[in-house]
């Protein structure tokens, strides 16, 4: 079990996106995304097995993941918990298949993730009652949001 982060591309040019503040409005700001992927390793040994595996995020910016993708070939269920609000993505742990994509048709989430950097997340993970030997990857793919302030936009 274990997690490397990829770096997979440059910054993007800023774009224009409203940003949660502290005291709990949004403000318009100019940022910039660079892609970034955070593959875990899950190895299941056992039928029905139940591993807990952190993700510690980078400290340089917040982490926003776009989709997920598996390369398991058995049935397993998946939860993500964020480890700053402890803010669960779904009630209970989902088949990962019905969220996650292969490596080559990613499931592309109709609402965005936003991690808080230097924060982690939890990785429930549950093997199915079917394969005790169930190997593969599983990967937050994503991008590290750069906030360049305000966008003072004048009409």
């Amino acid at each position: 079990m274990k997690g490397e982060q990829y770096n997979t591309g440059r910054a993007s040019e800023p774009i224009l996106r409203y940003v949660h503040m502290p005291n709990g409005t949004l403000e318009l700001h100019r940022v910039r995304e660079v892609r970034f992927d955070y593959p875990t390793t899950i190895n299941f040994a056992a039928v029905n097995q139940n591993l807990s595996l952190p993700i510690q995020l980078l400290q340089v910016a917040d982490f926003e993941v776009f989709y997920l993708q598996d390369t398991h070939a058995s049935l397993w269920f998946v939860q993500l918990t964020d480890g700053s609000t402890n803010a669960a993505m779904s009630s209970q742990p989902v088949p990962a298949q019905s969220i996650c994509g292969t490596g080559q048709l990613p499931g592309i989430s109709p609402v965005t993730f936003v991690f808080r950097k230097a924060g982690s997340i939890l990785i429930t993970a549950i093997n199915g009652p079917m394969t005790a030997a169930n190997p593969g990857v599983f990967t937050l793919v994503g991008a590290h949001i750069y906030d360049e302030g305000p966008a003072n936009i004048q009409q």
